[in-house]
Protein backbone atom coordinates (compact mmCIF):
# COMPACT_ATOMS: atom_id res chain seq x y z
CA UNK A 1 0.00 0.00 0.00
CA UNK A 2 1.59 3.45 -0.95
CA UNK A 3 -0.09 7.06 -0.51
CA UNK A 4 0.69 10.36 -1.42
CA UNK A 5 0.28 13.09 1.08
CA UNK A 6 -1.85 15.85 0.11
CA UNK A 7 1.15 17.86 0.04
CA UNK A 8 2.95 15.89 -2.66
CA UNK A 9 5.99 15.67 -0.92
CA UNK A 10 5.57 13.23 1.26
CA UNK A 11 4.24 9.07 0.63
CA UNK A 12 4.36 6.49 2.77
CA UNK A 13 4.41 2.83 2.31
CA UNK A 14 2.98 0.06 4.21
CA UNK A 15 5.30 -3.31 3.95
CA UNK A 16 5.39 -6.54 4.59
CA UNK A 17 4.89 -7.61 8.59
CA UNK A 18 2.97 -4.66 9.01
CA UNK A 19 5.68 -1.89 8.88
CA UNK A 20 5.02 1.11 7.78
CA UNK A 21 7.44 4.38 6.62
CA UNK A 22 6.72 7.77 5.64
CA UNK A 23 9.40 9.08 3.07
CA UNK A 24 10.35 12.63 1.83
CA UNK A 25 10.31 12.33 -1.67
CA UNK A 26 12.36 16.08 -2.06
CA UNK A 27 15.27 14.70 -0.23
CA UNK A 28 14.63 10.76 -0.58
CA UNK A 29 14.61 9.66 2.91
CA UNK A 30 12.37 8.33 5.27
CA UNK A 31 11.77 10.29 7.89
CA UNK A 32 9.43 8.06 10.36
CA UNK A 33 9.11 4.22 10.55
CA UNK A 34 5.79 2.81 12.49
CA UNK A 35 4.96 -0.90 13.34
CA UNK A 36 1.90 -3.19 13.56
CA UNK A 37 -0.27 -1.53 11.22
CA UNK A 38 -2.35 -3.13 8.86
CA UNK A 39 -3.83 -0.03 6.58
CA UNK A 40 -3.53 3.58 6.81
CA UNK A 41 -5.07 6.55 5.43
CA UNK A 42 -3.38 10.72 5.68
CA UNK A 43 -6.24 13.71 7.33
CA UNK A 44 -7.05 15.72 4.28
CA UNK A 45 -5.15 18.49 5.55
CA UNK A 46 -2.12 16.32 5.04
CA UNK A 47 -0.97 16.98 8.88
CA UNK A 48 -2.11 13.50 10.50
CA UNK A 49 -1.67 9.72 9.61
CA UNK A 50 -4.28 7.77 10.99
CA UNK A 51 -3.29 3.75 10.97
CA UNK A 52 -4.90 1.04 11.51
CA UNK A 53 -4.48 -2.75 13.70
CA UNK A 54 -6.37 -5.77 13.47
CA UNK A 55 -5.97 -8.26 15.91
CA UNK A 56 -3.24 -11.09 15.47
CA UNK A 57 -3.74 -14.49 16.02
CA UNK A 58 -1.17 -14.52 19.22
CA UNK A 59 -2.32 -11.63 21.02
CA UNK A 60 -5.76 -12.11 20.74
CA UNK A 61 -6.30 -12.16 24.92
CA UNK A 62 -4.92 -9.05 25.07
CA UNK A 63 -7.77 -6.33 24.49
CA UNK A 64 -5.76 -3.31 23.80
CA UNK A 65 -4.40 -4.90 20.71
CA UNK A 66 -7.88 -6.44 19.26
CA UNK A 67 -8.15 -3.42 16.81
CA UNK A 68 -6.32 -0.24 17.12
CA UNK A 69 -7.29 3.22 14.97
CA UNK A 70 -4.01 5.39 16.47
CA UNK A 71 -4.03 9.28 14.85
CA UNK A 72 -0.29 10.31 14.56
CA UNK A 73 1.16 13.93 13.93
CA UNK A 74 2.62 13.76 10.73
CA UNK A 75 6.00 14.87 11.24
CA UNK A 76 7.48 14.38 14.70
CA UNK A 77 5.21 10.92 15.20
CA UNK A 78 3.63 11.78 18.09
CA UNK A 79 0.52 9.68 19.00
CA UNK A 80 -1.99 12.11 19.27
CA UNK A 81 -5.06 9.99 19.73
CA UNK A 82 -5.98 6.45 20.13
CA UNK A 83 -9.15 3.83 20.21
CA UNK A 84 -9.79 -0.06 20.29
CA UNK A 85 -13.28 -0.94 19.76
CA UNK A 86 -14.17 2.15 19.40
CA UNK A 87 -13.77 3.91 22.64
CA UNK A 88 -11.39 6.45 23.32
CA UNK A 89 -8.37 4.73 24.95
CA UNK A 90 -6.45 7.80 24.91
CA UNK A 91 -6.36 11.39 23.66
CA UNK A 92 -4.32 14.18 23.91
Amino acid sequence: EIAWNPDNVHLFVVLEKGNLEIWDALIGKRTLKFTSVGTAAWSNDGKKLLTVTSPKDDEVDEPAENGMFRSWEMFSGKLLEEYSLGKAVNSW
